[in-house]
């Protein structure tokens, strides 16, 4: 499907992040497969579970069409959605199956998620698609799994063997969630002992690594510009220095611009501070104002913009369709007002995944197809 040179990022499936997708210039999609991450749903207690299911499910597959767009295969990770055993849609049909098939009756791609623990109408559910739709399907090695290598490789052997498939079937992802407590010198040394003991390592169809630095709760003053290392970005870059003797270059993966955790949490009753989060070459840049339910209000982004525009490391109004509407917000011009917390999530990821796209172009050598296109009007 792809080598090294691709990129992988994890975009939780909400508007801002479909709407950064699908805003995305076309002929940087080639250089990516997203793996889209359906979040959780919360339930009341005595809610009825499959009637939610249904709602929040209703129209996935136009919506995972209209943002991708593209021939290529997406990933579809629904592992949030499994709360217990029985749950399943109105007709009985497991939701991993109804995801899959609603993605593909709009012709997109969709290469089934799974990691090694699950109930087993999961994992009967992904033979059934796996089987009928012959993508085989990705699976996810959490970063405790590697602790026991022994019980790693029986795990990963019976799947293959329940799923009648080998590893030249099935997209390996090491996810290492948070990474901002490691430093960059010990990651790399972790991540080049699990990539060289990996069971069959140069076997698989593809090979990913994904971590992010960015916690779950920036810890800010109002008013103020934090930077946070790029721990994941940084340690890549060292394992491409050093690739010699590896046995298999890992497909470099990030969060966008997220954590990976989900939390209970309402912006239209919680306090939300205006922030716009901004990559560059090695750091999240992290321009904070004060709660959007204060005195400024959203007004506050316009400052904040013109703070990103005056930044060294602002990429230029024509970089990214993200970039073209800080620019514009920056300059109140082009129909752009203050915008919301959906829009800037929908802004800065574009422009993140844009810079990724380039920034692994330039660390492999080779060259990206066409060039960003900051032409869609917000």
């Amino acid at each position: 499907m792809f080598d090294y040179k691709h990129y992988v990022p994890v975009l939780k499936w909400k508007r801002g992040e479909q709407k950064a997708l699908e805003f995305l210039a076309q002929p940087l999609k080639q250089n990516m497969t997203p793996l889209l991450e359906i979040p959780p749903i919360s339930y009341g207690e005595d809610e009825d579970r499959t009637s939610k299911l249904g709602a929040q499910l209703n129209g996935i597959g136009k919506d995972v069409t209209q943002a991708w767009n593209f021939p290529t295969p997406v990933f579809i990770d629904c592992i949030q959605l499994e709360v217990d055993e029985q749950l399943s849609m109105s007709n009985g049909q497991h939701f991993l199956e109804y995801v899959i098939d609603d993605i593909e009756s709009y012709g997109t791609k969709a290469i089934p998620v799974a990691n090694l623990e699950h109930y087993d109408p999961f994992f009967d559910a992904l033979k059934n698609v796996t089987n009928h739709y012959g993508r085989g399907f990705c699976l996810r090695v959490k970063r405790s799994d590697l602790n026991d290598l022994n019980t790693l490789t029986s795990h990963i052997d019976g799947l293959l063997t329940f799923m009648d498939l080998t590893p030249k079937d099935v997209d390996i992802v090491l996810n290492y969630d948070f990474m901002g407590g490691d430093t960059s010198s010990t990651a790399y040394s972790q991540l080049i002992l699990n990539i060289i003991q990996f069971p069959h390592l140069t076997q698989w169809r593809t090979f990913s690594i994904i971590g992010t630095s960015m916690p779950a709760i920036l810890r800010m003053k109002p008013n103020t510009l934090m930077g946070i290392e790029r721990v994941e970005w940084n340690v890549y870059e060292l394992i491409i220095k050093f690739k010699n003797g590896l046995g298999r270059i890992p497909t470099f993966g990030d969060y966008t611009i997220s954590n990976p955790t989900y939390g209970e949490f309402d912006p239209s009753i919680m306090q939300v501070a205006a922030t716009i989060r901004y990559t560059v070459r090695d750091k999240y840049l992290i321009f904070r104002g004060a709660t959007t339910r204060g005195p400024g209000g959203f007004q506050q982004y316009i400052s904040l913009a013109q703070d990103v525009v005056a930044h060294p490391g602002y990429s230029g109004a024509g970089y990214s369709y993200g970039d073209q509407y800080i620019f514009d917000c920056a300059h109140q011009q082009n129909g752009v007002g203050t915008g919301s917390h959906e829009t800037w999530r929908r802004a800065t990821v574009n422009h993140h995944l844009t810079f990724v796209i380039h920034e692994l172009a330039n660390l492999h050598g080779s060259s990206t197809s066409g060039s960003p296109v900051a032409s869609i009007q917000p």
